[in-house]
């Protein structure tokens, strides 16, 4: 009696196993320790230079989860936390040839704020990582502002891919769409967006395109975006260059440029230049950058410079 209560037993546990097994999901974690060392600085048009270096630690913890339905749709959700503190998330649909259906936070997974900023880079944006004001359509940046849940979806086919991207950030709706291909000559990307940023008073318009071309170890990228504001003379355009130069498969050098044209007389251009280079063995990475911008912001004068080293340890 004892031995067949043990059968039963068994049998009933592996079909519980077996059961569980063909409905269960897949869930992993995985995430990056930073050991960073920046410099900062700062000279206006009236005062003498001013500095600052620091060392910081930058953690993340990346937790994806999958599963399929009964159907074939492939269903995921993403939760990032850095520094033990929501970064991003996101959950999607994945729906084979009819396309991805999104919703997320902060990640730009879907729509014109996609396709930001394509131009290639070994590190950072020369825009980025500097004391100013930058990432957003007040500096040339296509990344509206959007709500806290943005609605996205994502289609595919013959080497094309269609992006929209919806949003309620709390004073109308934000629509934007873009258009990419890839494959109709051999290293060749090219794309387009529009959209728009909705604020409390104004609605401003937003456009982009880009084109990259990877060559051997070189890729090259040139991108123009405007934003086009509600009020008279004060639409922004930038236009930005950049190439990369992978030395071999560890390491890869890269060079900048992005400059931002202010409508406005009160505003003079701002000049972005940046050097970046990565190095990576196994689960590290280490990263150089050096980004200069003068007349920040539009202020004549005003220039900054960050320079920033990285150990990076993924796992």
């Amino acid at each position: 009696m004892t031995n067949l209560r043990k059968i039963g037993l068994t049998a009933l546990a592996g079909t519980l196993a077996t059961t569980a097994s063909s409905y269960a999901g897949e869930l992993t974690v995985s995430g990056t320790a930073q050991m960073i060392y920046d410099t900062n600085s700062t000279k206006t048009a009236s005062t003498t230079a001013t500095s600052s270096e620091a060392f910081t630690t930058n953690t993340s913890l990346y937790f994806s989860g999958s599963g399929e339905l009964d159907n074939g749709y492939a269903v995921s959700v993403t939760q990032n936390l850095t520094e033990a503190g929501f970064s991003s998330g996101s959950m999607s649909v994945d729906m084979g040839d009819m396309g991805k259906l999104m919703m997320y936070q902060v990640t730009n997974a879907a729509g014109i704020a996609s396709i930001q900023d394509k131009v290639p880079n070994a590190g950072e944006q020369p825009w980025d990582d500097n004391a100013a004001t930058h990432g957003g359509p007040a500096d040339g940046i296509v990344d509206p502002n959007g709500g806290d849940d943005v609605l996205g979806y994502t289609v595919s086919a013959n080497g094309f891919t269609l992006s929209t991207a919806l949003s309620f950030p709390g004073d109308g709706a934000e629509t934007s769409a873009a258009l990419t291909a890839s494959g109709l000559i051999d290293g060749l990307t090219i794309g387009a967006g529009l959209g728009n940023d909705k604020q409390a008073t104004t609605d401003d318009d937003l456009s982009t395109a880009f084109i990259t071309y990877a060559a051997g170890p070189i890729t090259v990228g040139a991108q123009q975006s405007k934003v086009e504001d509600d009020s008279a003379n004060q639409d922004i355009e930038r236009d930005a260059y950049g190439v990369t130069f992978a030395v071999n498969e560890n390491l890869s050098i890269s060079y900048g440029i992005s400059d931002t044209d202010y409508d406005t007389t009160s505003k003079v251009d701002e000049e972005n230049k940046g050097i970046s280079a990565s190095y990576t063995t196994g689960g590290m990475t280490i990263g150089l950058v050096n980004n200069t911008k003068d007349n920040a912001n539009g202020t004549s004068g005003t220039n900054q410079e960050t320079t920033e080293i990285k150990l990076t340890f993924a796992f």
